[in-house]
């Protein structure tokens, strides 16, 4: 997981009332893909720990389905796309050994 620790220190993570009223419906293996995100003038990557379902429900738009890339932070999961520097999904294929 190159990169995720400053990552996650230094920069800030988007607005907490989106992510709080979004809840994880289901949860599956994110095996071979990584988030990428700024590091600098480059890119660092961090390994994908799952997929998850998400619902957001919102009283004038209704209810609203998508998918983030869950990654490691020390012993939690946090949504990739809430680090402020993230760039994209890439699939790197599995590893062995």
């Amino acid at each position: 997981m190159s990169g995720l620790n400053a990552i996650g220190r230094l920069e800030r993570e988007r607005p907490r009332a989106t992510r709080e009223r979004a809840r994880i419906v289901q949860i599956i293996p994110g095996t071979g893909w990584v988030g990428r995100f700024r590091d600098g003038e480059g890119e660092a990557s961090a390994d994908l720990v799952g997929w998850a379902l998400m619902e957001y429900v919102d009283d004038r738009s209704g209810e609203e389905r998508f998918v983030v890339g869950l990654i490691a932070d020390g012993q939690r999961l946090r949504r990739a796309d809430a680090v402020e520097t993230f760039l994209r999904y890439e699939y790197v294929g599995e590893r062995v050994g």
